[in-house]
This record gives C-alpha cells, sequence and structure tokens, in this order.
C-alpha cells in the first residue's frame, strides 16, 4: 500500500482505530467488521483463551491430587481393585469423550471444539499415567521395570497429540518419555544415580534437548503441526540448560560446560530475535544467569559482596529482557 494508506501501517502494533476507517473506507472490511475490530483493538473486547486454559490445567492437576489423597486415606475401605477399576472407569469414560468429540485429522491447526473437550482429553492421559504407575506400584506389571512406566505412557500420548491435536497431551509425551530414560528427578533415579547425576545422565540429557530442538524445527520446515514447535523448543531448551547446569554444579569440568552455556545462551539469543520469542528469551536469560551466578559465587566469597551482586545482576538482567522485548516488538 502506497501514498497516504501507509502512513497506518509502520510497525508490529500498526492496527489501530485509525487503520479500521480506513479499511473501511476503501470497502476492504464490512460495517459489521469494522465495528468488531473497533471494539477489540480499543480493548472493549480481550481474549481469556489462555486464562481459561490455565484454568484448565490447575483444575486437572487439583483433581488428580485430591484423587490420590482420598486414595490414601480411604484405600483400607474399598481395596486396591477398586481403586484401580474407578481409575480405568475414569479414564475410559475421558478419552472415550474425547475420541468421539475428536476432529479429523490435519497436519495443519486444528480448532478445538471447546475446553471442556481440551479437559477431558488431558485428564484423561493424567489417569491413565496414574493407572499405569498404581498398578505397576502394587501388582508389578512390568517386573520391576518402571522405565516402561514411562515409556508406554510416552508411546500412547505422543500419537494422540498429533491425532487430536492438543499440545497439552504432547508435553506429556515428552516428560513421560524424559522419565523413562530417567532424566525427572525420580526416586528411581536417585537410588541409581544419586542426588547429583553423573556424566552419563548429564549427556543423555543434552542429547535429549537437541533432539526436541531439531524436532520441533522440522516440525516447522516440514509443515507437520508446525505449531508443535513451540512445545519442542522449549521442552528442549529446559532439558538442555538443565542438564548443562547440572555439569556446571557436580562435575570437575567446569570450563567445558560453561562453553556449552555459552554456546547454548547464544543459539536461545539468536532463536529468539530470529523468530520474535519472548519466551525462549527469559529461558535463556533465566538459566544462564543461574549458571553465572553460581561461578561467581565461587569467586566472591565475601558475604558482603555477594548481596550487591545479587541485586545489581538481577535488575541488570530485567531492563535487559524488557530492553529486548521492546526491541522484538519493533523490529
Amino acid at each position: 500500500m502506497t501514498g497516504s494508506g501507509s502512513r497506518f501501517f509502520n510497525g508490529a502494533d500498526a492496527m489501530n482505530l485509525e487503520t479500521i476507517d480506513y479499511l473501511h473506507d476503501l470497502h476492504f472490511i464490512t460495517q459489521e467488521q469494522r465495528e468488531k475490530l473497533s471494539r477489540l483493538y480499543s480493548k472493549d473486547v480481550f481474549s481469556l483463551h489462555y486464562e481459561l486454559r490455565c484454568v484448565m490445567y490447575i483444575g486437572v492437576l487439583l483433581f488428580i491430587a485430591g484423587l490420590s489423597l482420598f486414595a490414601y486415606n480411604n484405600l483400607k475401605t474399598f481395596g486396591h481393585q477398586l481403586f484401580i477399576f474407578m481409575l480405568f472407569t475414569m479414564m475410559s469414560s475421558c478419552l472415550s469423550y474425547a475420541v468421539a468429540k475428536g476432529r479429523r485429522y490435519s497436519n495443519t491447526e486444528v480448532v478445538s471444539p471447546g475446553i471442556v473437550y481440551d479437559y477431558m482429553l488431558f485428564l484423561g492421559c493424567l489417569l491413565f499415567s496414574l493407572t499405569l504407575g498404581y498398578a505397576q506400584f502394587k501388582y508389578a506389571l512390568f517386573d520391576g521395570g518402571w522405565e516402561l512406566v514411562g515409556l508406554v505412557p510416552a508411546l500412547v500420548f505422543i500419537p494422540l497429540a498429533y491425532r487430536y491435536d492438543h499440545r497439552g497431551v504432547l508435553s506429556l509425551g515428552i516428560v513421560s518419555l524424559a522419565s523413562a530414560i530417567g532424566l525427572t528427578v525420580s526416586p528411581v533415579s536417585l537410588m541409581r544415580h544419586g542426588f547429583i547425576p553423573n556424566t552419563e545422565l548429564i549427556s543423555v540429557g543434552l542429547a535429549y534437548g537437541a533432539l526436541l530442538v531439531v524436532i520441533g524445527l522440522t516440525s516447522d520446515y516440514s509443515n507437520i503441526k508446525k505449531h508443535f514447535k513451540t512445545s519442542y523448543i522449549h521442552s528442549g531448551a529446559h532439558f538442555l540448560f538443565i542438564a548443562c547446569l547440572a555439569g556446571l554444579v557436580s562435575e570437575d569440568k567446569k570450563l567445558v560446560f560453561l562453553i556449552v552455556l555459552s554456546v547454548l545462551c547464544g543459539f536461545g539469543a539468536f532463536y529468539a530475535k530470529r523468530f520474535h520469542s519472548f519466551s525462549i528469551l527469559v529461558i535463556v536469560s533465566v538459566y544462564t544467569y543461574i549458571g553465572v551466578s553460581y561461578l561467581v559465587s565461587r569467586v566472591i566469597t565475601d558475604t558482603t559482596v555477594q548481596p550487591i551482586y545479587i541485586v545489581i545482576s538481577f535488575l541488570t538482567v530485567i531492563v535487559a529482557l524488557l530492553t529486548f522485548r521492546k526491541h522484538l516488538s519493533t523490529g
């Protein structure tokens, strides 16, 4: 668009009431669309989509926690078999509802049938993990192979996430697969590796995080569930940085892990700039700050200087994040 109209489009925040009126005058939008857009951009109308989804996930977790507490307090009353049957019945009901209401598969993003559908699918998957874990605990379904309690749900959740287009279920699958290879802090990994992760576990963490990042980038370029990229990239970033910090704290080769941390920080900053991802920038900043602060605490042992460093460095990071966010929004 050239001429007088170009002055209305000069950045990421270009859409405003003036622009809407101009589009209406050119007959690009109808009067009804003009009124809806005017209410939206004048902040008379705002979305509670993400807030409701957060409430939904919190509700699911609270339900699972309440169910576990109920079973713990009343298990002697109704027995293990009845409790497993209750879990299986609830799980089957939730997943059956999701299958019945689910829409046809597409490589692109599929609009959810509603928040109830998201709730039931996510709850059904959590109940599946809970049922399998409790059955393994009580009846040793896999002969002590607790890794399968994480692997089996991962093999179920990841295909379900793609079939029914649910990023929450995808995240469950990623975490379940991580637990199967001993990356999460579980009683099994603590008994086998101790409270401080060993070199092999750190290496697996770095490899798993890198794999998730590669899958996320591949899904973006292959046009297969491109919107899943964020889940893969964020999860991969967490695993990469956590493994790097674990090596920095527990291993003797601190210089090696400092170099790895620097490389991850550079790639993360490049990705945040390239794809305008403020969330990745926050992840990179937090983990890098923790790693650098740990090293500084090993050098600066004066208890009077350490608080000064914490205050100054923390404020510097906050200011840098806000400045970079402003730069992202206008760049």
